[in-house]
């Protein structure tokens, strides 16, 4: 994964820390997670550093957090 060679250590813990958060309350939180509005409605973010974002869709039917990116700042995502 590119974000565990690129990232230090206390970054890849925090991100291990905010998925684990995730999973139990994907909308509240010490990240304040906030819906997504435009091309990207349906989705959520977090922030993990500045420029990091964990970006996901929650899925209330089966009770699932699908990660769409952690990449830099919403970089690499697709408009819908």
């Amino acid at each position: 994964m590119a974000l565990v060679k690129s990232q230090p250590p206390s970054v890849i813990e925090k991100v291990d820390f905010l998925l684990k958060q995730l999973a139990n309350s994907p909308r509240k939180g010490i990240a304040s997670p906030h819906p997504l509005k435009g091309n990207w409605a349906g989705l959520w973010a977090i922030r993990v550093t500045q420029m990091i974002r964990i970006v996901y869709q929650i899925h209330d039917k089966r009770l699932v957090v699908e990660v769409i990116s952690m990449r830099g700042h919403y970089e690499g995502l697709k408009k819908r």
